[in-house]
């Protein structure tokens, strides 16, 4: 007997990856509401026949249970009224006609039920056969009809249906039912290998528990049987192939590739692999690095983990659609490898580029993110600095108490009355003139931080002269003696419109925002500060 018929499920609770449809099955059974045509839609290997058979032993069960049939009284041993059609090997009227002709007679449990699976391959002739059965059947009749391709299926049957949709079953629960095939059996088995055949599966219990019997002989399940026996490229290709890509090294891609052509392995297979490992770094950038979400081993998480530190969502959103037209493409064509080869090459080039901008932008994004602290940081440092001064202000301004008086002296009065009392103003030039050194120790200050050259400097080859000196006697002194001298006194005199050497444009502007900032600082007395705090 193969494996997958030792293993099935004989009862509900056995049945794995298949919730909704067991809720279901489980509510019917609890209400007695049972409809007269069930229909089972979903992949190969899903269960829809298996439920099947336990849905139609526990309609016929005298005593059910919420997980089936009791396999105890008379109808759960004898199974009589239960009948299977394979409607892929008869699916033509005369088949139908033979079901309509056996529907008379009444059976001996509580229903006569028919299970046709693969319903979708009957005729046309055959559906229209069965579409007056199923209009109007006898009272103790029940179809379960079974399919793969419910489009394929006529309308005029589907309406007359209560639907049930089986689902692909998870990796994590694949593996966990091919554990308990193992523990039971005694076969020691490696994790990875069996996630390997879980993925080869697609979903499909059958083919994982097919796969799996294939190994049992031997005692031992491991990775590199398993990559051998089934033709799946290994993590470790996978991945190594991904870095390659992500790295830009063309050299241990074609490595990667090249082993994979020795040990005699598909690249469509590979590729394909690549596509989902791509799938699943994807998820894990843009849900925030969760790899609660991903039915894998810890080495392939953490692979994942470490390829998504390489580059960002976007990048690999496009390799993965190049990767994507390699697998098509190559499907196409008549010589895959060389196809492949040729595709990597590019995918490589323009992953590279890409990359290296990506890395670029972020390093500016950091300096960027940098200058703008130190600015805020230089900012509350001067906000800062300057309170403090203030303070000390007021209190040195503070009269100096004469000993044996009063440190709380009365504000005296004036003793005559109306006589103004002098106030401590200052006069708008005083302010002006303030205002103006304050400006100027600002403007020097933040000159000598950014490295700018004051405008009294002298420029690089400038000739300075002592004030008040006759530069037009000078010159008319040295023209009659040496021309070329004075021509290059001329050349070399600063003009009266002489400006500061030209300044990389982003110091002027970071100079004008600290300038600007510091407007804000109202009336507090900046004029000390700034002398201690940058070097005034």
């Amino acid at each position: 007997m193969s494996l997958y018929n030792e293993v099935r499920p004989t009862n509900l609770s056995e049945v794995v990856g298949q919730e909704k449809v067991v809720n279901q099955v489980r509510g019917i059974l609890a209400s007695g509401n049972v409809p007269n045509v069930s229909l089972f839609v979903g992949p190969r290997g899903t269960g829809k026949t298996t439920i099947a058979r336990i849905y139609a032993k526990a309609l016929n069960c005298s005593n059910p249970t919420p997980n089936g049939a009791c396999n105890e009284c008379e109808s759960c041993k004898e199974d009589i009224d239960i009948i299977e059609l394979d409607a892929a090997s008869h699916n033509k009227v005369d088949d139908v006609h033979k079901i309509i002709d056996d529907a008379v007679f009444a059976p001996r449990s509580k229903y006569k039920i028919y299970i046709v699976d693969e319903v979708h391959m009957l005729s046309t002739a055959a559906f229209n056969a069965l579409l007056k059965l199923l209009e109007e059947p006898p009272a103790y009749c029940r179809f379960i009809l079974c399919t793969t391709e419910e489009h394929k299926v006529p309308v005029t049957i589907l309406s007359r249906c209560r639907k049930f949709y089986f689902e692909r079953i998870a990796l994590a629960d694949i593996v966990s039912k091919m554990k308990h095939i193992c523990t039971t059996r005694n076969i020691s088995f490696e994790e990875d290998a069996l996630f390997m055949i879980a993925k080869k599966s697609e979903g499909c219990m059958r083919d994982a528990e097919s796969l799996l019997e294939v190994f049992l002989d031997a005692g031992k399940i491991d990775v590199n049987s398993v990559a051998e026996l089934t033709g799946c490229s290994s993590d470790d290709l996978i991945f190594g192939l991904l870095n390659s890509v992500a790295d830009g090294n063309t050299t241990d891609a074609f490595n990667v590739l090249k082993t994979c052509i020795d040990s005699g392995k598909d690249l469509l297979v590979l590729i394909k692999g690549v596509v989902e490992a791509l799938a699943d770094t994807i998820y894990f950038i843009q849900s925030g690095k969760d790899l609660t979400e991903i039915n894998a081993t810890d080495t392939y998480k953490q692979s994942i983990s470490d390829l998504a530190n390489k580059a960002s969502a976007k990048s690999f959103i496009d390799i993965a659609d190049k990767f994507g037209d390699v697998y098509i493409t190559s499907v196409k064509g008549a010589n895959p490898e060389f196809v492949i080869k040729a595709k990597i090459m590019s995918i490589i080039k323009s992953t590279s580029n890409t990359m290296s901008v990506e890395k670029r932008l972020q390093e500016l994004e950091e300096e960027c993110d940098a200058l703008k602290n130190a600015l805020y940081d230089m900012g509350e440092t001067i906000r800062t600095g300057a309170t403090t001064v203030a303070e000390e202000t007021v209190v040195n301004s503070a009269p100096t108490p004469v000993a044996g008086e009063d440190s709380n002296p009365v504000e005296t009065i004036p003793e005559t009355i109306g006589e103004p009392i002098e106030e401590n103003t200052t006069s708008e030039e005083d302010e002006s003139s303030g205002n103006a050194e304050t400006q100027n120790v600002v403007e020097k200050s933040i000159d000598d931080f950014f490295g700018i050259p004051s405008v009294d400097s002298p420029l690089p080859g400038e000739i300075v002269l002592p004030e008040g000196t006759d530069i037009s006697g000078m010159i008319s002194l040295l023209s009659s003696d040496t021309p070329k001298a004075c021509e290059d006194l001329e050349q070399n005199m600063p003009s009266e419109d002489a400006s500061m050497p030209p300044v990389e444009s982003k110091t002027i502007d970071m100079k004008n925002d600290i300038l600007s900032s510091l407007e804000d600082l109202g009336d507090i007395p900046i004029m000390g500060v700034l002398s201690g705090i940058l070097g005034g």
